[in-house]
């Protein structure tokens, strides 16, 4: 695995968020650290090399939506077990509820996607272009 790329902190919520490009994932696309190991804030990385623009974008709108829900208090653990993939949550929300996500989703996307979009231009080798 190659050095993680920052792509800069944000504000997701009531939180600072870090975004990282292709750091550690633990094997999936994308992941969320609500506790990163190096005792920082909130992390998102996201698996970025070789993959489209589009597909990246995808990954954090997922992420963030995610996050956002879990610290709402929304995600449920249909199991109960102690330690589980995200695969085995549910979320559940009112409309009001989902409105209140999007809304602090939204400014969110807006501050960061320049910043990811020349990150994974970057890694990507694209130049100024998409």
């Amino acid at each position: 695995m190659s050095k993680s790329v920052l792509v800069g902190t944000y504000t997701l919520g009531y939180d600072n968020v870090r975004i990282e490009l292709d750091g550690d994932t633990e094997g999936s696309a994308a992941a969320v650290w609500y506790n990163p190991k190096d005792g920082g804030c909130q992390k998102i990385v996201m698996r970025s090399k070789g993959r489209s623009w589009e597909d990246v974008v995808a990954g954090l709108l997922h992420e963030a939506m995610e996050s956002i829900m879990h610290r709402r208090g929304l995600g449920y653990s249909r199991a109960h077990a102690p330690r589980e993939v995200t695969d085995g949550y549910m979320f559940l929300m009112s409309h009001h509820e989902f409105d209140e996500c999007c809304d602090w989703v939204g400014p969110f996307l807006t501050a960061c996607l320049p910043d990811l979009n020349a990150a994974w231009r970057k890694v990507n080798g694209k130049g100024n272009g998409r």
